[in-house]
């Protein structure tokens, strides 16, 4: 195994976004694991040659359990080379977000809030004088937190490219319901008025050499590509990992076929990871 990461704190400050980004870029993610079961799910992630990074949170509420986990972590250390990071926030903010989101803290079952989070900072005091790295997620908004978690933590050991995917449709079947963005080329000449290429795909090459010399077209892809771009930046300033572009022409056989072929060998060689999906018809590619 590659990474071991390790994300502890304070119940409320964000331990379970954080391992959501660390999700979102590869990790394998378990949270609350109890820490009796720690050795175990390090034994089975070893045993999944597919893992290779590793993030959780474990269950650390009460001082007996912080205890348990020291005993564990300096194995954890020496063997994966493992790295902490703990979550902390005001007091004022913990209280706030236990109030928006009605959760229960753990600790606040026979007391009040306050003094549960006061608690919970002794108890856990121990993990945040050894952890490699500690956020302050006070003042940061769920978009902020993700971008930090993601350029401070993440970018040291992933593939951080941005994930595409492109989807041809047709509009006749509906629109895709996992489509961030959709772009309507209904306006381009219909292959399958033509009848040498009514019952081709945009796989064929005579398919894609009609929709690509159409009158427009360059001038289209080029205005289409200058807003993915800026589209990309500005999803990626925002922690996003993965964004599906979809295209869609009548039937989803032959112009959205051909659009996003092309559009495949655009981005293909950018700063983007590109993958395919025609939801209508056969053959995909990376």
């Amino acid at each position: 195994m590659d990474t071991v990461i390790v994300v502890a704190g304070l119940s409320g400050s964000g331990k379970s976004l954080a391992l959501d980004v660390f999700e979102d870029h590869g990790y394998c993610c378990v949270d609350n694991i109890p820490v009796s079961l720690v050795p175990d799910l390090m034994d089975t992630v070893d045993r999944e040659s597919r893992y290779s990074r590793l993030a959780f949170g474990a269950d650390l509420h009460f001082a007996i359990l912080v205890v348990q986990f020291l005993e564990l972590w300096q194995g954890l250390r020496a063997r994966y080379n493992a790295k902490m990071i703990f979550m902390e926030s005001s007091n004022e903010t913990l209280i706030q977000r236990y109030s928006e989101t009605r959760r229960v803290h753990p600790l606040a079952h026979h007391t009040d809030l306050p003094t549960a989070i006061a608690q919970e900072r002794e108890i856990l005091d121990p993990l945040r004088s050894i952890a490699d790295d500690i956020v302050d997620t006070s003042h940061l908004n769920p978009q902020d937190f993700r971008t930090l978690v993601a350029s401070r933590f993440v970018g040291m050991s992933a593939d951080t490219r941005l994930q595409i995917q492109l989807v041809s449709f047709g509009y006749k079947y509906g629109l895709p319901l996992d489509a961030d963005i959709i772009f309507d080329v209904r306006f381009l000449p219909n292959p399958y008025f033509e009848p040498s290429l009514k019952q081709l795909t945009g796989h064929d090459d005579a398919v894609y050499r009609r929709v690509t010399t159409a009158s427009g077209f360059s001038e289209y892809m080029k205005r289409l590509l200058h807003f993915l771009e800026f589209s990309f930046a500005a999803f990626g300033q925002q922690g996003r990992r993965r964004i599906t572009v979809a295209v869609g022409c009548t039937g989803g056989q032959h112009r959205s076929v051909s659009v996003v072929r092309a559009l495949h060998e655009h981005l293909r060689a950018g700063e983007v990871a590109v993958d395919v999906r025609h939801r209508e018809c056969a053959a995909s590619s990376s």
